[in-house]
């Protein structure tokens, strides 16, 4: 099952990135999908970024560039996010089910969700 995390506002939060290492040892594939610009140039450079993605094990890194991200979800189970906007674009246009990280049970949402996929 894969699991995708927005980074601003999310992924770049430490309970978020132990949640996303928590899943990846238990044997989920995590991923980033993120609104950035691929080749940002200093000082908004992408380290933070990368640094977390490696810190957590992630490799799948997809910068959307600003498009919309559902396009880049197609094989993904769920998504997590800060951004309203993008989690209705992703609700109305993939069959990726959005998880809004400003709610305050994000993390038992996504459990539930693993539950009952089985």
């Amino acid at each position: 099952m894969k699991i995708s995390f927005d980074f601003d506002g999310c992924l770049d939060r430490e309970s978020v990135q132990k949640y996303a290492k928590e899943l990846i040892d238990r044997g989920f594939i995590c991923i980033i999908t993120t609104f950035r610009q691929k080749e940002y140039i200093p000082p908004d450079s992408n380290n933070d970024l990368l640094e977390v993605a490696k810190n957590i094990g992630i490799e799948d890194i997809r910068f959307t560039e600003g498009i919309d991200k559902s396009s880049f979800l197609k094989d993904v189970f769920i998504h997590l996010d800060d951004d309203y906007n993008c989690l209705k674009e992703i609700q109305r246009n993939s069959k990726c089910i959005p998880i809004s990280v400003c709610t305050g049970n994000w993390q038992g949402k996504i459990e539930r969700i693993i539950r009952r996929k089985g």
